[in-house]
């Protein structure tokens, strides 16, 4: 058998001999021209039998390279952070499967440069399509948006038009706006009138916190009443890292004395876990003194005591969405643009307080 890229791997060559025609009838047969060319029925069965016996595997990167489909898609996400990103590229991927597309993963980071090397690096892998998501200001640079111009396909996930700069692409909107809101609608229709949102960083995360706000002033309370509290990691630059430490000693420099707040939004399920605790040891019980609400719905969040009232992010509508628009894309390339939306959803446990009938939707 010949040796392909140091490797015993089997040949055009190989499969022509053991089927007894030229390497040229081999390839159109194999690349599905046969009938088109006249090749004879009982010959490209015949070689079809030879690659099968060799188990013969085509290479698509070079197929890319040729002006063909490689059957492959680039999925570029962020790893980082409280939320399961990992478990949600792992959701894409195995819709992609599905199609028998393989999938190459990079995590950006959040980062130009990072974004850029792994854009490049796809380009030359000529995958058919780019599946990225948007955070920040990553698309507000140039060398990102030509790099993305370059592929036939490409889908975004978002949190918000505004991420995308006015680049024109098939998107997905994962919102988190709409859950914030029926939170903060739950903790004011339960009697809570001093709540406050705890965050490691109010930038990183201002949709949320800008969602939570308006609702609760559209309800009645005053700007004034609502607390917006910062407990920044303590490794400088970091804003994925949420370290229970890290929650505890900003809420006792904000709170040397009883908390004035009844009601705490918090931007992940950890920050909420652990702002519990802090509140046990002050003597104060959730959720008769304080309501809290976590955000993710992370596993273990049913399994703490009170149970903790969360955000689901509905990644599985997300990532379904995603595999639709990329591949009617692909077999469409000139359709108009497409644009979806996946509400996230609150979750009503017991550390919100009430019961979960009190926000109606």
């Amino acid at each position: 058998m010949s040796r392909q890229n140091g490797l015993n791997l089997p040949t055009m060559k190989d499969i022509a001999e053991l089927a007894r025609v030229s390497r040229a009838t081999a390839s159109l047969v194999l690349n599905g021209r046969g009938d088109d060319l006249g090749v004879r029925s009982d010959t490209q069965q015949r070689i079809r039998d030879a690659a099968r016996q060799l188990r013969y595997k085509p290479n698509t990167m070079a197929a890319g390279l040729r002006g063909g489909k490689t059957k492959s898609i680039g999925l570029l996400w962020s790893l980082g952070g409280p939320h399961d990103g990992e478990g949600m590229a792992r959701r894409i991927a195995r819709q992609f499967s599905e199609h028998a597309y393989v999938t190459y993963l990079a995590d950006h980071m959040g980062l130009w440069r990072a974004t850029i090397q792994a854009l490049e690096d796809f380009a030359r892998r000529g995958v058919d399509g780019i599946v990225i998501q948007a955070g920040g200001n990553l698309f507000d640079n140039d060398a990102v948006r030509r790099l993305l111009a370059g592929f036939p396909a490409v889908v975004v996930s978002c949190s918000s038009v505004s991420e995308l700069y006015g680049c024109m692409v098939d998107h997905v909107i994962h919102d988190r706006g709409q859950a914030f809101r029926d939170a903060a609608e739950h903790f004011f229709r339960t009697g809570r009138r001093k709540p406050a949102l705890l965050t490691g960083s109010i930038i990183a995360n201002q949709p949320k916190v800008d969602a939570y706000v308006a609702r609760l002033e559209e309800l009645g309370v005053p700007a004034s009443a609502i607390r917006l509290l910062e407990a920044p990691p303590s490794t400088p630059g970091v804003l994925d890292a949420y370290w229970a430490d890290d929650i505890t000693h900003g809420l006792n420099e904000m709170f040397p004395g009883r908390p004035d707040f009844d009601a705490l939004q918090c931007t992940n399920d950890e920050t909420a876990i652990a702002a519990i605790a802090w509140l046990s040891r002050r003597g104060l019980c959730v959720p008769e003194d304080v309501a809290v609400c976590g955000f993710n719905d992370s596993e273990f969040a049913r399994f703490v005591q009170p149970p903790l009232a969360t955000v689901v992010r509905q990644d599985a509508e997300t990532a379904r969405l995603i595999d639709q628009f990329m591949f009617h894309r692909l077999e469409n390339p000139e359709q108009p643009l497409q644009a979806g939306r996946v509400e996230m959803r609150f979750q009503w446990r017991a550390s919100a307080g009430g019961t979960a009938s009190a926000v109606a939707r």
